[in-house]
């Protein structure tokens, strides 16, 4: 066995000994940081639940309103349902801390938890208590939920103030009422009081009512080194009037303040080059629907020869996946092969990316995890009710696949009366034929790559219906070497003005991860495509929410081909692709985004020292992002594989090449000097660039990307430089610009990007 099989075993059995002795003896001593550098930064939390009372991690209110911040923080979730027992001590001191957002239901071993958590808060691991404590709070319970409180700063004493018409605010700070103010009276609380110099009160409340127990105020949002508590009914409000969610508490700020300390990087799947994110797709929904009078005139089209002379071919700067429903081009299931030409029209198109969006679009992926085709005919076409002797059968509807175009289907349709009841709903769009998950994923990769140049493949799947495939689907992808997206629904604009309605990165199912859409599409902002049509428009409100003051999420414009059928759908989707040409984007592939969400999981960072990190397994993630950081800046000379910098708010965004295996980001304090560094550094960048050489007076890398190429430089030395341009086989072009005194130079560059160019520049003076 090696040295290094045999360290780990010793440090298993030595987490095992010490919990034996904890639960014995309720003490022991913390584990000391690993002195040595070289050490991983623990990125894990624990989301703790219990499925009695949310029955899969996608269900809960973890995933529902924490997950997103606590990614933004750059944490990733590993979801544990307390109702298999507690984590072991390996898997327990693998993770940074361990959040919990209990119900009313009490946990079947509410003891067993408790000491467990007790454990691992003097293990240094971080908890975070939203709600309810998982226990009925009894006297009886007090002392091992105080071994718990303890690690963060805080006594629980056994006592609940229902009613609060004499309680007042004694502490409030910016934390609280964050979207929201709170509700006079104010909810009932657990009184929790506050130990040690160290906790902070954000939200504490005094009252008449804690005399009786000897204290003068009890808090109700507190944040520690141990982590943080927010109590029961004051993080988040529902509204039935409105039937709207808002945040009491700001859950981004609550969050860093309860886990981060010294500043660290984080994976940031918003920036990439020192911009924000743009990236678009299609669903081929609708690609065949009839339009009786396009744009301009002419003779009647289809919605998808539409949206391809009106939002895409006019538009070769900005780059869109286009997921073809297979079925929609297979003559034999009702497609045409006019419908197959507008594909080739549109695939052959260097601004237009493969991807499938289904072969027979499930509606409902539960139902296809365990399927049975006679359970499938069953929801098509009903079993014919029993009826009395002597009494006429009633009309029967539904008796033929509703979107299906056989001579079978058509003779059928025309058999059923107009009043007859419209059929059950149907599992998915097309089932003439039993459902094959080999056809679905696969197979419809392999048609819409058919109809594809040659030097094309598809990259991306595209989930259909409710989006929430199972876990051999997202499977299947994989085996398919495509990435994965669809699902999530963000929005956050002032219909929908809350947090709580931008999403996480990801659902997880079983071992498979399901990257989640950015934002939502135009089916939420139509009322199910029943009108108003031009309602997409307001998509720009959830890009302008989450990019100030915080940037939470790249910008994603992802529609249906069936937009393209109305005038106003078309002008909606229209007017969003200008506004995405104007903005300060850098504009990829959907496939590209789903591939730096799922590196989000994946990178590592390794703590070299004090300010100094190194990235490892990071594949398209290329962005490392420092907040409240307007005090630090990149330390050039101690760092390796950067390209730049840039800044947003307060947070400093590190640019790491690509070109480079594990880049080492160094910082530093701010002198506010003056950007001079006697090294090249780019700011932002329109064009991805990779495999920067450069000093104070040359620069060479090479370029790849969409429109022109804008770019900002700076550490240059002031006065004019030439830039050249060359792609294989073309003749190099030069251009010439100026560094500014500070030695910043800003550039347009007129050029082709799309297969990749060398650029080099070089001062002249």
């Amino acid at each position: 066995m090696s040295m290094v099989r045999l360290s780990l075993l010793a440090k298993i059995l030595a987490s095992l000994l010490l919990l034996c002795s904890t639960t014995a003896s309720g003490r022991s001593e913390p584990l000391k940081p690993d002195p040595a550098a070289g050490h991983l930064l623990k990125r894990d939390v624990l989301a703790l639940y219990d499925s009695a009372d949310e029955p899969t991690p996608d269900k809960t209110r973890i995933h529902k309103f924490l997950e997103m911040p606590l990614n933004h923080l750059g944490y990733r979730l590993t979801y544990w349902d307390l109702k298999r027992g507690t984590p072991s001590p390996e898997i327990t001191l693998k993770h940074a801390a361990a959040v919990s957002w209990f119900g009313d239901a009490k946990l079947a071993n509410a003891a067993g938890y408790f000491k467990w958590a007790a454990w691992a808060s003097r293990m240094k691991v971080k908890f975070v208590l939203f709600g309810l404590l998982g226990a009925p709070g009894t006297q009886d319970d007090a002392p091992q939920i105080n071994e718990l409180f303890a690690g963060l700063g805080l006594k629980y004493t056994p006592h609940y103030v229902s009613d609060t018409a004499a309680s007042r605010l004694r502490a409030k700070d910016a934390f609280v009422e964050f979207e929201r103010k709170l509700p006079s009276p104010l909810p009932g609380y657990l009184v929790m009081q506050a130990q040690g110099s160290e906790t902070r009160a954000h939200l504490s409340v005094a009252s008449p009512a804690l005399s009786s127990i000897g204290a003068q105020d009890t808090v109700i949002v507190a944040t520690s080194p141990g982590g943080g508590y927010v109590a029961a009914n004051y993080a988040n409000h529902y509204d039935p009037k409105s039937n709207r969610l808002s945040w009491q508490i700001d859950p981004i700020a609550f969050l860093s303040a309860a886990l981060t300390g010294e500043p660290a990087p984080v994976p940031d799947t918003t920036t990439r080059a020192g911009r924000r994110i743009y990236f678009s797709h299609i669903d081929g929904d609708g690609w065949n629907n009839f339009v009786k009078s396009p744009p301009g005139g002419g003779e009647p089209s289809t919605a998808a020869e539409v949206a391809m002379n009106h939002l895409i071919v006019p538009y070769p700067d900005l780059p869109v996946s286009i997921g073809l429903i297979s079925c929609d081009i297979d003559p034999a299931l009702g497609g045409t092969t006019g419908a197959q030409d507008i594909a080739r029209k549109l695939y052959a198109l260097p601004q237009v990316e493969v991807a499938s969006h289904t072969h027979t679009h499930p509606f409902e992926w539960s139902f296809f995890e365990n399927y049975s085709r006679t359970r499938e005919l069953n929801r098509i076409n009903p079993p014919a009710p029993r009826v009395a002797a002597g009494q006429p059968a009633p009309d029967q509807g539904g008796l033929f696949d509703l979107f299906g175009s056989t001579a079978a289907a058509k003779t059928a349709r025309a058999q059923v009366p107009v009043h007859a009841p419209p059929p059950g709903p149907l599992p998915r769009y097309r089932t003439a034929k039993p459902f094959d998950l080999g056809s679905e994923v696969a197979g419809s990769l392999q048609a819409a790559q058919d109809l594809a140049p040659k030097s094309k493949r598809a990259q991306l799947y595209l989930w259909s219906g409710d989006t929430r495939p199972f876990e051999a689907a997202v499977r299947a992808t994989r085996k398919a070497n495509v990435r994965n997206m669809n699902g999530g629904d963000t929005r956050y604009d002032s219909d929908y003005a809350s947090l709580a309605y931008v999403r996480p990165l990801s659902r997880l199912i079983g071992r498979e991860r399901q990257i989640y859409s950015v934002n939502a599409n135009e089916m939420l902002y139509t009322n199910d495509w029943k009108g108003p049509y031009g309602g997409f428009a307001k998509l720009t409100e959830t890009f302008e929410r989450t990019e100030n003051p915080r940037r939470l999420k790249a910008m994603n414009l992802y529609y249906h081909m069936y937009s393209a059928e109305k005038p106003d759908g078309l002008e909606a989707v229209r007017g969003l692709v200008e506004y995405a040409r104007a903005a300060n984007v850098i504009p990829v592939e959907a496939s590209r985004y789903a591939a730096i969400a799922d590196d989000f999981f994946q990178a590592e960072i390794r703590i070299l020292g004090p300010m100094k990190w190194r990235i490892e397994k990071r594949g398209e993630m290329q962005t490392m992002r420092f907040d409240a950081a307007a005090s630090l800046t990149i330390d050039y000379a101690a760092s390796a594989g950067i390209l730049g910098h840039n800044r947003h708010a307060d947070a400093l965004y590190v640019s790491l090449d690509p070109a480079a295996a594990d880049p080492v980001v160094a910082l530093k304090a701010s002198s506010g000097e003056s950007t001079l560094s006697g090294r090249a550094h780019l700011i932002e960048s329109r064009w991805d660039v990779h495999d920067l050489k450069a000093d104070a007076c040359a620069l060479s890398a090479k370029a790849k990307g969409y429109g022109p190429g804008q770019m900002r430089w700076a550490g240059l030395k002031p006065g004019p430089w030439r830039i050249n341009l060359q792609q294989d086989g073309q003749p190099e072009t030069t251009r010439h610009a100026t560094a500014d005194a500070s030695g910043n130079l800003t550039v347009s560059l007129d050029a082709d990007a799309r297969p990749g160019l060398n650029l080099e520049m070089r001062c002249e003076g």
